[in-house]
């Protein structure tokens, strides 16, 4: 009978991580969000929870604001419902989702709809709904690129407008900045896009925009240990006060991100004197039967491995 010797030099000297990380992309796509649910092939918030009065300081004790932030995998969205209790009535600021393939500029679900109708390659999409709206990645992992295209609310103002300050002519943009900051308190950005969503060029007879999904690259945020990424918007068309009076809205889809996945790469040599053995390999990773002269791997029922070494 050969005889096993747990050698404590022997594991100091080989012990390895029991698994190695491997870089992996994964996409977000508003399928499968945590804590919010499409109702009517919309979610725009809803009441929940405890509200706030985020207005109460200023005399308006109508609003009342309920956070309906939610998570898909690795990315956390934020979401604020606004319910006004006088008219009964809510709107949305942050990062909605839909399912909606109409493209008419309706009121119904005027504002959950996109130009091109339907999610990029999917059914849902997002909507930014807010300056300053953002998404936060969880730590393992980095944002590559999104896929965007025009929301209609935008485009009603900018096309079917009869009001000078709001239809766009010759000269006027909608500009949309995608910026990554390395917290949300983060005034300064550590990287940003900026992509033209509307414009009526300069010499141009028509205005001309984002009409089907695209995908923006954002593989310059890699390595800026960038976790929370903003939308912002700017362009010509302004109010009296100096405000962008274009809505801020975009439709956003398939978030691809980097992140890294375990792989069985090493053993770790745990001490538990309850776990069992389950299973044996011999250094190249074959199946033993029985010990094996020199180092075996010993897979435990605790989850764990031990390098055993047989003489």
């Amino acid at each position: 009978m050969k005889k096993v010797i747990y050698s404590l030099v022997a594991l100091a000297t080989l012990a390895m991580p029991a698994m190695a990380q491997e870089k992996v992309d994964v996409v977000v796509g508003f399928e499968n969000p945590e804590g919010a649910a499409l109702n009517q092939g919309v979610y725009g918030g809803e009441k929940k929870g405890t509200p706030t009065k985020p207005y109460e300081k200023f005399g308006n004790k109508d609003i009342e604001r309920y956070d309906c932030t939610y998570k898909e995998g690795l990315v956390t969205f934020y979401l604020d419902y606004d319910y006004s209790v006088k008219y009964k009535l809510g709107t949305s600021n942050g990062i909605s989702f839909a399912a909606i393939t109409e493209t008419d500029y309706t009121y119904k679900n005027l504002y959950f709809k996109n130009v091109k109708g339907g999610g990029s390659k999917s059914k849902t999409y997002g909507i930014v709904s807010k300056q300053g709206a953002c998404f936060e990645l969880a730590d393992n992992a980095e944002v590559k690129s999104i896929d965007i295209v025009n929301a209609i609310y935008p485009l009603k103002y900018i096309l079917k407008s009869t009001d000078p300050d709001e239809k766009f002519v010759e000269g006027d943009n909608f500009v949309l900045h995608i910026a990554g900051y390395k917290t949300l308190k983060d005034e300064v950005p550590a990287k940003e896009k900026e992509i033209v969503l509307v414009e009526f060029k300069k010499g141009a007879t028509e205005v001309e925009y984002i009409k089907d999904w695209q995908t923006v690259d954002l593989s310059e945020f890699l390595g800026q240990n960038i976790k929370c990424v903003k939308f912002n918007f700017t362009g010509t068309k302004k109010t009296s006060y100096g405000l962008l009076s274009t809505p801020a809205y975009v439709a956003i889809d398939n978030i691809v991100l980097s992140t890294t996945k375990a792989v069985p790469d090493g053993i770790t040599t745990v001490n538990n004197e309850k776990a069992v053995e389950v299973a044996r390999y011999s250094i190249d990773g074959t199946r033993l039967s029985a010990p094996q002269h020199g180092l075996n791997i010993v897979k435990m029922s605790d989850g764990t491995t031990r390098k055993v070494m047989v003489k």
